[in-house]
């Protein structure tokens, strides 16, 4: 009996972390958290969110995918006032119904592994940096990202419109003026 217990608090523990890891590299929340859209306590509210999506998974039996992605949306709405809109969800909610069926059916080593293996989000960090206000020639402030000049290109169409391309390293970001 006593070994039943450890491996159920064991593997309890061990989703414990995996929904940690998968909340810790949803981008989605790592940009609601760092910009304070659940508030002062945002930090509180991520942590809380990962007790909570536990205790969901304990609570309820067979769940699908759906309701993992809706219960997010829902948590992810009310705690920090957004919406995520981005596709996200369904992948998050696969990885965390994919921990659960891993720990309930006793596969610890690829929990263990899936943890390991996970990195943190640092989505508001970097965009921060590539994104910091610089000031150009009379004194206005600039958004354009630092160590990267952008080149741009118009192009008149047939139609009389306006094409504007701008170059940035490898990338191209098309925009037509209408």
């Amino acid at each position: 009996m006593f070994g039943e217990i450890s491996g159920v608090i064991m593997a309890n523990d061990l989703f414990r972390q995996g929904v940690a890891a998968v909340l810790q590299e949803w981008e989605a929340l790592d940009i609601a958290v760092k910009n304070g859209f659940g508030g002062s306590f945002g930090v509180e509210k991520a942590r809380w969110m990962e007790a909570a999506t536990v205790q969901y998974f304990q609570e309820n039996d067979n769940l699908e995918d759906d309701e993992i992605e809706d219960f997010l949306a829902t948590v992810v709405n009310q705690e920090f006032d957004t919406i995520v809109d981005d596709g996200s969800l369904p992948s998050v909610a696969k990885k965390l119904c994919w921990l659960y069926a891993q720990c309930i059916n006793g596969r610890e080593d690829e929990v263990r592994d899936f943890v390991s293996k996970s990195k943190p989000c640092s989505v508001a960090s970097t965009v921060q940096k590539q994104a910091s206000p610089q000031p150009d020639g009379d004194g206005e402030v600039s958004m354009e990202p630092e160590g990267k000049e952008e080149e741009q290109e118009e192009q008149e169409e047939e139609d009389g419109w306006e094409k504007v391309t701008y170059k940035k390293g490898d990338r191209s970001i098309n925009h037509t003026n209408i």
